[in-house]
């Protein structure tokens, strides 16, 4: 496969409203490595204020490239949200929706938004229960009648248990979620993103229990935008991932 038909795509975490700071990095990145596909953004898109949003809401201020993005994480954020699946929020940008699979430039992007909502059955416009997990894996496994898994694994909270077997990693890595553990395992993805704790982590390639001659799932951590920690948030993938 020659470079002209790679997939190029960047991946974001937390923008936390910083969308000056985030669309001059893509612009940049874009000239010196592009052109890139579009821009995946998993964990908080948006921050305190969203005065800030307006002028690319309207178009006064353009996107560089395609950008999708996961839900909310907080009960002040649902309100900058529709109701409903797959919808624009401003051009060139695309609320992906609560749950689902996207398939863009030949790739299967399985996503769930939101945060664990612990052992309630109940959930809402920022959380998730166990039924929407199961239902999240459903919509993968229906991708394909020989399921092997999809390309990427698009959620906010971090997989409880991520770290296990990696004696390099970092000895303070939130704990994470059991159901996101239990969803990377069944929709085995090439990559798995999240976001929402300011920590860059990317794990050693691991393959799923039980699976053989499976591809490896390669899981990466990003940190926010902008953030004073100097915790990488960005990620770059031409038919592979290489990190800037």
């Amino acid at each position: 496969m020659g470079d002209e038909d790679k997939v190029k795509i960047l991946v974001c975490g937390d923008v936390d409203g910083k969308f000056k700071t985030l669309f001059s990095r893509v612009s940049s990145i874009n000239q010196k490595n592009g052109p890139f596909h579009f821009l995946l953004c998993v964990g908080d898109f948006f921050g305190a204020s969203s005065d800030y949003w307006i002028p690319y809401k309207n178009g006064t201020i353009k996107v560089p490239i395609p950008v999708y993005l996961l839900g909310p994480n907080k009960s002040d954020h649902v309100g900058l949200y529709p109701v409903g699946d797959e919808c624009e929020l401003a051009p060139n940008v695309t609320y992906l929706g609560k749950r689902g699979v996207l398939t863009s430039s030949g790739l299967k992007i399985s996503y769930l938004s939101g945060r664990d909502n612990g052992e309630s059955k109940n959930t809402s416009g920022h959380t998730f229960n166990e039924s929407e997990v199961v239902t999240t894996r459903d919509i993968a496994l229906r991708t394909s009648a020989q399921f092997t898994g999809v390309d990427v694994l698009l959620t906010s909270e971090w997989p409880d248990g991520i770290s296990t077997n990696d004696p390099h990693a970092p000895g303070t890595l939130p704990k994470g979620s059991s159901k996101i553990s239990w969803l990377a395992c069944q929709t085995k993805p090439r990559y798995h993103f999240c976001g929402l704790e300011n920590v860059y982590y990317e794990r050693p390639p691991y393959v799923n229990h039980g699976e053989n001659n499976c591809h490896s799932t390669r899981f990466i951590a990003l940190g926010r935008v902008g953030n004073s920690d100097k915790q990488r948030y960005n990620s770059l993938s031409i038919s592979g991932l290489l990190t800037v």
